[in-house]
């Protein structure tokens, strides 16, 4: 009974330190499923024609420790896990569509049952942060996770 209540506390004492671990994930199978829900959300402000998004960049950046491992490597990005984000923006788009086309996008969103996280500066560039089962999903995604190949 010692054996078990000691490998108990040594599984017990390792999740405390390491924290819940990073899900595993092809890069390449993140960034395509970070531009598919790109063109969707883009699809879903149903602007005119004459407006189009300027070509997407995925980026990737780094992830960091979990647990309390996290405090005693505060500034240590660990290198088999990477953050994947992607950015793109429709210029020279009226305020008042472009108000509009957000809300649609919006109401899609909470209707599938995101959650805003955060909304940006709305005075100088309009952008807002979304969740969804617990990965943050930033203006069109941003989440940390994925093992990198080797």
């Amino acid at each position: 009974m010692t054996v078990v209540w000691a490998v108990a506390a040594v599984m017990a004492a390792n999740f405390v330190w390491n924290g819940t671990p990073y899900p595993s994930a092809d890069p390449d199978a993140v960034a395509r499923r970070l531009k598919d829900q790109s063109d969707r959300v883009h699809d879903d402000f149903a602007l005119p024609g004459k407006y189009t998004a300027s070509p997407g960049r995925v980026g990737t950046g780094a992830c960091y420790h979990r647990g309390l491992r996290g405090i005693a490597h505060i500034d240590e990005a660990r290198s088999d896990v990477r953050s994947f984000d992607l950015d793109w923006s429709v210029p020279d788009v009226p305020e008042a569509t472009a108000r509009e086309a957000q809300q649609r996008v919006r109401r899609r969103l909470l209707q599938q049952g995101w959650k805003l996280t955060h909304e940006g500066d709305v005075r100088a560039q309009p952008s807002a942060n979304w969740a969804s089962d617990s990965r943050t999903r930033k203006a069109t995604r941003s989440t940390c996770g994925g093992t990198t190949r080797p």
